[in-house]
């Protein structure tokens, strides 16, 4: 994988390259690609990141249970 990590909606599949990135940003920017398709890579990036700079450890693992 190139990419830090990539989604698949379908499948509610979240797919992390461990080798690149932030594991945590990487997970909340592919969980945000599902929320809003539409959204600008600009603006995931953004929320991403703030998100993951104050995001609680369980509030990761509910939104990792979406994926398991």
């Amino acid at each position: 994988m190139h990419d830090f990590g990539d989604i698949e909606n379908e499948k509610k599949l979240i797919r992390i390259n461990l080798r690149k990135g932030n594991i945590v940003n990487t997970i909340l920017h592919e969980h945000l690609h599902r929320l809003f398709p539409k959204k600008p890579e600009k603006w995931i990036n953004e929320r991403a990141a703030r998100w993951a700079s104050k995001i609680s450890v369980a509030s990761l693992i509910k939104i990792l249970k979406k994926y398991a």
